[in-house]
């Protein structure tokens, strides 16, 4: 065999290595969904947190008292609507930042006459959602939360 022969097969044979995909195994699934038994991207993040919830809440400490929550699908697959947020009658729109995690951006709202802005974040195992929020009203913190959730 010639010296180019045997250069041109050896370039060819490295460029085929260095250039050819490599096995995806472990792909990523897009932003709102995780695997499913089958390694599928196909559940989406949203599942963990929809239902039906007993609440207890305690603010600066002290528990406030108990009540129910429905949280719901978004209006889109990466946000959920959580009703009776605080006990308060208003729906808050959280954004799942994972399939454990969301973020309360700001929301302002109108109870007895106050407008509050009120942002947080919480976390879920499937089963338990906590969420921590503050609420302020003119620039000052009215009042901090933490929301223990338990699916009914």
């Amino acid at each position: 065999m010639n010296k180019k022969l045997f250069f041109l097969l050896a370039f060819l044979g490295a460029a085929m290595i260095v250039l050819s995909p490599a096995c995806k195994k472990d792909e990523e699934c897009d932003f709102g969904y995780e695997k499913d038994a089958d390694g599928e991207c196909t559940v989406l993040w949203q599942t963990k947190f929809i239902g039906s919830y007993n609440t207890s809440e305690t603010c600066a400490g002290v528990a406030t008292g108990t009540y129910s929550n429905v949280v719901s699908a978004g209006s889109d697959i990466t946000k959920v609507a959580i009703t009776n947020f605080g006990d308060s009658g208003v729906i808050v729109v959280a954004d799942l930042i994972s399939s454990t995690e969301l973020d309360i951006p700001a929301t302002n709202f109108t109870i007895g006459g106050t407008t509050y802005s009120l942002s947080g974040s919480g976390s879920t195992d499937g089963t338990r959602m906590t969420v921590d929020y503050t609420a302020t009203s003119g620039g000052v913190t009215a009042f901090s939360c933490t929301m223990d959730m338990t699916k009914i």
